[in-house]
């Protein structure tokens, strides 16, 4: 994923393509979590986040363009503690169960 991101930064037209697929398919995905849980903000993890704003801003446009009205304002956000947020998860989960 790195280097398909890194080669869509560099205008890579084929990168572009395989990106766009990516974001459309993303974005939809993305809008039916929307319109399902109606949540506030969809934090995006893993390792693909490390795209950081590049991600968001070619989600945004396919998942707003699938979602209906009132779940449109979903913001989305870059998990801050990339692929470790599920060790953290876990650890957390297993301290409040077995302490």
């Amino acid at each position: 994923a790195k280097a398909i991101f890194d080669a869509g930064r560099e205008n890579d037209p084929v990168a572009k393509a395989v990106l766009d697929r990516y974001f459309s398919i993303m974005g939809w995905f993305l809008s039916i979590l929307c319109c399902t849980l109606n949540p506030d903000v969809i934090v995006l993890g893993g390792g693909v986040s490390k795209a950081g704003q590049m991600l968001i801003d070619g989600v945004l446009e396919p998942m707003r363009k699938h979602t209906f009205s009132p779940c449109r304002n979903v913001r989305l956000a870059i998990a801050t503690l990339g692929n470790d947020a599920g060790i953290y998860g876990a650890f957390k989960l297993a301290l409040q169960n077995f302490t």
